[in-house]
């Protein structure tokens, strides 16, 4: 089943019946020859969640612009925290509405294309299909779950002490070019 998270629409159903429905159409057969697709999280968040987690990081970016981390006196550190947690948790439910609307364009024979993942920081799941792709039925909703999704690499930790200065300085210096 479904976490409770992705209903109303209970299921990647409808969506996946319309592309595929939308791809197969005689008029369009022999007319294309390749199909392409961007996983958006837009579809399954609310935009409460999107506007929120575009307001943390705008926070962020003004932060960075003026070379503070928010972080001033005790007050502000606690509210850094609190941010950070909003923004860890935003992010993973970015992250899962992702993967969502990745699996709806899988399960109609999409496949992802493995050579884009991790090309940039936070770059969605591309999909591809060729004609051939739809002759097979809908996968069910627990087969598209055992698909493995690609998965950018873990970088390493950001530059700290020292280093994380340096970094710093030059970011700044080139921002300012």
């Amino acid at each position: 089943t479904i976490p409770q998270v992705y209903r109303p629409s209970d299921s990647t159903n409808v969506v996946s019946e319309a592309v595929s429905e939308a791809l197969t159409v005689p008029e369009l057969e022999g007319k294309w020859t390749l199909a392409t697709a961007v996983s958006d999280g837009r579809v399954y968040m609310t935009k409460e969640e999107w506007k929120r987690m575009n307001d943390i990081r705008n926070e962020e970016q003004r932060s960075q612009a003026m070379g503070t981390n928010g972080t001033d006196d005790d007050a502000d550190a606690a509210d850094a925290a609190v941010r950070a947690e909003e923004k860890k948790k935003l992010d993973n439910r970015w992250d899962d509405c992702v993967t969502l609307d990745a699996r709806t364009f899988l399960r109609v024979g999409f496949e992802q294309i493995p050579e884009v993942v991790g090309s940039n920081k936070n770059a969605p799941p591309w999909l591809f299909a060729l004609p051939i792709f739809f002759e097979d039925p809908i996968m069910s909703y627990e087969e598209v779950m055992a698909i493995e999704m690609h998965r950018p690499p873990e970088l390493p930790p950001k530059p700290t002490e020292a280093n994380g200065e340096l970094l710093e300085t030059v970011k700044k210096a080139c921002r300012a070019r």
